[in-house]
């Protein structure tokens, strides 16, 4: 309404702000989606290998110029899940490290079998600063982040652990300075 009164400089801040805030509803309207999709999600028949998803998912992260080693593999492992969850889960895991962490990230892979069951544990680990005592009880509520101002929703986490309990895993967490590390477990098919 007040363009024409604005200086050339005024109207360039006020735009570029207009930009940034349409960014970040953009992105929270995403996090929402993928948070009521976790929510109503339930397992389905598809039996996933994961060793091609990991390796797509660190490709395009590596691509992208992160500093992330992969550790171990899980070569002929395979889980119920789908595609598409499974990537949601490891990008935000993997996503949080990023921009929460250290410089560097690690992923360890580990296929075990624990009785009859087999069982795939991915861990992410980071060599941050870690997460203080009174944030580790916090990280996996909704909404709960400590980067609100660079843009962070506190939703990343709450999606995982939602996606990888419905699929009978289990997520845990282990932090202390230097360094985070979140391992999920699911179980593994045959």
């Amino acid at each position: 309404d007040h363009g024409d009164e604005m200086t050339a400089e005024e109207r360039e801040r006020f735009l570029g702000n207009l930009e940034g805030d349409a960014e970040r509803l953009d992105r929270l309207v995403s996090r929402l989606t993928e948070l009521a999709r976790a929510d109503v999600i339930r397992p389905g028949d598809e039996v996933l290998e994961v060793q091609p998803v990991i390796d797509a998912v660190v490709s395009r992260c590596q691509s992208a110029g992160h500093d992330l080693t992969v550790e171990g593999d899980a070569a002929g492992t395979s889980v119920r899940i789908d595609r598409e969850v499974f990537e949601t889960i490891l990008t935000n895991l993997l996503d949080n490290a990023r921009q929460h962490g250290g410089d560097h990230v690690a992923l360890q892979i580990a296929a075990r079998r624990e009785g009859r069951h087999r069982t795939v544990v991915l861990t992410v680990v980071d060599d941050g600063p870690g997460i203080s005592d009174a944030n580790r009880d916090k990280v996996f509520q909704r909404f709960f982040t400590t980067a609100r101002d660079r843009g962070g929703s506190g939703l990343g986490l709450a999606i995982v652990k939602t996606l990888v309990e419905v699929h009978g895993g289990t997520i845990t967490l282990h932090s202390e300075p230097g360094r985070t590390a979140f391992s999920v477990g699911l179980p593994g098919v045959g």
